[in-house]
């Protein structure tokens, strides 16, 4: 405001719900909160109150809750970044004035706020008459527990970008790659993300430099994915983004231009999603992906400006969500999930003025009664992760799938039988569940089912049964 600047706000949708936290630097200068992260429910953020210069602060949504976490450099500031959240912990980088630009984690406490490894003493880069020869970290990435982050030196400087990975501890703290060209004046591996277990990644060939290509990590190997030898194709892959079990992204080929590409961390699973600019080498240009329950919502170069797409990994199931609603516009952004929602914001010129408006497109959960991986189908995959959830917490009861009535019967059973297809058409009975030991076989707790014939979809069933009394499991219960 012109009373206090830039300064920290809150909102819970209404106008009356939109306010003020706190006015960390009192007058209208403004503090300039950036680099929001949510760690748990505490928002950290990068802010700077006109005392300690640029550092971190955390906030609970009051004002009284809201408090500077660490003066980490005592002479400026110590202009923190890539704020991480790995573990409950969050991870970031900054100068603390003595080390240098490295990795920091903190509690949220200042006793907890701490220097991980010292990975590139300053001594060394004091040397160098350019300050920022100095290594800077950036792209932190969480890949389940493991932070992967790049360590990268100015354009003069002989060192090539390193790719690192740290548990947390300064021991762990460790080179994964170093030999990555630098491509002119480009700085890679660029575009960090986190699917399977692995880092993918975009970064030139290490023998010869030329165009980025896709690379996967999983901190032990590392490796570019090599499409179809017999082409150029999947260069300069950016925008990356996961949704149920695919890694969607952006990348340009030489027939088809710039458009969506999916992968499955095999060179086999990463191909085009759909040509959806069918001019050779023309491509449609998507941006902006973002996941909204297992759908990609992307915009493109469309015939009458920015168009919103969506997408389900197949190229019927990619299509135009907004045909014509925004024409004329010359941009679509800040799209951002909240929940089941889609936010994102066109600006269109009109009249000679540039007008900008807040839309949404809400995306219905059509879960299906024993769905537990959320791939629209009950199959033996969903059977054996039910078998094996034992202990799992959450509301619902197993197994009560229709209706929802806190307990799991015959007509729970019914429900799921149905979806999975198995067996025969007479429905199952008490009876039938409880008569012949070989229905029960292999549901020792060990052995997982590998048929979908009949006498193993009634042994899982009877076992469903048994174990539904005692241990929920969320996903079974549909949240539409």
């Amino acid at each position: 405001t012109d009373d206090s600047g830039w300064e920290l706000w809150t909102s819970d949708g209404t106008e009356t719900g939109t306010v003020m936290v706190k006015d960390i630097r009192a007058g209208s200068a403004g503090s300039y909160p950036s680099g929001l992260a949510d760690v748990d429910g505490t928002l950290y953020f990068i802010a700077g109150d006109g005392v300690h210069g640029t550092e971190f602060w955390k906030s609970d949504g009051t004002e009284a809750g809201t408090v500077l976490v660490k003066d980490i450099n005592t002479n400026g500031g110590s202009s923190p970044s890539g704020a991480t959240n790995m573990n409950g912990a969050l991870y970031f980088a900054a100068n603390d004035g003595v080390t240098g630009h490295e990795l920091w984690k903190s509690d949220g406490t200042e006793a907890g706020t701490m220097l991980v490894r010292n990975i590139s003493p300053r001594d060394q880069c004091e040397q160098d008459p350019h300050e920022e020869a100095c290594p800077r970290l950036r792209s932190l990435t969480n890949v389940d527990g493991t932070l992967y982050f790049v360590m990268e030196y100015a354009e003069w400087h002989d060192d090539a970008p390193q790719l690192w990975k740290s548990d947390g501890t300064s021991s762990g703290t460790v080179l994964v790659k170093d030999d990555f060209p630098r491509n002119g004046a480009g700085y890679y591996p660029q575009y960090l993300a986190s699917a399977f277990g692995k880092l993918f990644f975009s970064a030139p060939p290490t023998s010869d430099g030329g165009s980025t290509q896709l690379w996967i990590s999983d901190g032990d190997h590392t490796a570019m994915v090599h499409v179809n030898n017999e082409c150029a194709c999947a260069m300069d892959p950016k925008e990356f983004i996961k949704a149920n079990d695919t890694m969607f992204f952006q990348a340009w080929d030489a027939e088809r231009g710039v458009e969506l590409w999916k992968s499955d961390g095999t060179a086999g699973g990463t191909t085009v999603v759909k040509d959806i600019n069918s001019t050779p080498g023309g491509g449609s240009y998507p941006i902006g992906l973002t996941s909204v329950g297992g759908t990609v919502f992307f915009a493109i170069d469309g015939r009458n400006g920015k168009e919103l797409w969506s997408s389900d990994g197949t190229e019927t199931g990619t299509m135009l969500v907004t045909d014509g609603y925004f024409e004329g516009s010359k941009y679509i952004t800040n799209m951002t999930r909240v929940d089941s929602t889609l936010y994102f914001s066109p600006r269109v010129d009109l009249f000679g003025t540039s007008a900008r408006e807040l839309w949404k497109v809400v995306v219905e959960d059509e879960a299906t009664p024993g769905d537990t991986n959320s791939d629209g189908a009950v199959n033996i995959e969903d059977l054996n992760n039910v078998r094996n959830h034992f202990g799992a917490t959450g509301e619902g009861v197993l197994g009560d799938t229709a209706p929802f009535d806190g307990k799991v019967d015959i007509q729970d059973l019914n429900a799921v039988r149905n979806n999975f297809g198995a067996g025969s058409a007479s429905p199952v009975t008490t009876s039938s569940l409880r008569t012949s030991p070989s229905r029960r076989r292999a549901l020792d707790g060990t052995q997982p089912l590998e048929t979908s014939d009949a006498t193993a979809e009634l042994a899982w069933l009877r076992a469903w049964e048994e174990i539904s009394n005692n241990f929920a499991w969320p996903k079974l219960r549909s949240t539409k």
